[in-house]
């Protein structure tokens, strides 16, 4: 459940704070599969989500907003 609400498209995502507005996180659609997330605290990682999924960049932001 996504704690963030996800803001952006065409492979460049935000992760908003519900109440405050400040940005969380991004997310960063490489191709192939992987994206690239960063939180506000720097904290860098890439995740890898199969083609089958309907909204990538929904599943990527749950992986990385918890």
């Amino acid at each position: 459940m996504l704690t963030y609400r996800v803001e952006g498209g065409a492979g460049v995502y935000l992760l908003v704070d519900l109440e405050t507005r400040d940005i969380r996180g991004t997310l960063v659609d490489l191709g192939g599969g992987w994206w690239r997330c960063r939180t506000s605290r720097g904290d860098k990682r890439e995740v890898f989500v199969p083609a089958d999924v309907e909204e990538p960049w929904r599943d990527a932001a749950e992986r990385v907003s918890g």
